[in-house]
């Protein structure tokens, strides 16, 4: 089972964690959206959409500093 850590009150906080962790524990970061594979990823998601659910008329999407 993975571990669960929650820890920071906003998104520095959250980070510094994570790179503690990363130093401690020799782990590969992967930032949530400074990659390119995860910006293509997340642009080709409505296309997927589109393709499985034809007839959708409306889709919201909610949007942030994350994936």
């Amino acid at each position: 089972m993975a571990e669960e850590i929650l820890e920071g009150r906003d998104l520095n906080e959250c980070e510094n964690v994570a790179g503690v962790l990363v130093d401690e524990r020799f782990l590969t970061p992967i930032h949530p959206y400074d990659n390119d594979y995860f910006i293509a990823g997340q642009g080709s998601v409505g296309l997927e959409l589109l393709e499985e659910y034809a007839g959708l008329d409306i889709l919201i999407v909610p949007i942030g500093g994350g994936s």
